[in-house]
């Protein structure tokens, strides 16, 4: 597992919050494909999210809804930090942060190794907000 910028993905579109607005952490996945992907693929594939986010509902979005991805390979790539408000939640994006786990998981489940990271990811976000906040799918 790694932990991966993704330069590029921080619209100018998104809000601050502090970390005390935050209650909790939503799970997405992106409907895209449950394969191996090279690292090269991987960044290409959080651009092309990215790019296609910066385009939904009218601009609005200002780019990546989520604050990280993860691949089926473990990697997290972090498109911003958890007081950047994102588009992951209509109408609660300033109280949840979210990550997405890359794959179409009513198809198949998530790799182990891409469930490691999602674990990690989550108590690294608990530790920098200081409490434990729920976790729910979306």
């Amino acid at each position: 597992m790694r932990v991966i910028s993704v330069a590029g993905a921080v619209g100018p579109g998104y809000n601050v919050r502090s970390l005390a607005q935050i209650v909790g952490i939503a799970v997405h996945h992106t409907v895209s494909a449950n394969r191996a992907w090279t690292e090269d693929e991987e960044r290409a594939h959080a651009l092309a999210i990215d790019a296609d986010h910066r385009v939904r509902e009218g601009g609005t979005w200002g780019g990546l809804g989520y604050a990280a991805l993860i691949f089926t390979s473990g990697n997290i790539y972090i498109s911003g930090p958890l007081t950047q408000v994102r588009a992951g939640v209509s109408g609660r994006n300033r109280e949840l942060a979210s990550f997405a786990l890359v794959g179409d998981f009513t198809l198949h489940w998530p790799t182990g190794a891409a469930l490691a990271a999602a674990a990690s990811l989550y108590q690294q976000w608990q530790q920098e907000l200081g409490r434990d906040v729920p976790l729910g799918g979306h």
